[in-house]
């Protein structure tokens, strides 16, 4: 009986693991790509702000 609890606990770590390492991955591929939106969307005034600069 006691094996089973171990196996039980086991799995229960192995699975609470799964799932904060899978929510790191979430959120770090989040960030990545809300930073990538951003820098595309704010690139055209940056271009613009270069142009006028150079006038």
């Amino acid at each position: 009986m006691s094996e089973l609890i171990t196996f039980l606990q086991v799995i229960g770590n192995l699975f609470l693991a799964a799932i904060i390492f899978s929510a790191l991955i979430f959120t770090t591929f989040y960030y990545i790509v809300g930073y990538v939106v951003r820098e595309i969307k704010t690139a055209p005034f940056h271009k613009k702000g270069a142009i006028l600069k150079r006038r």
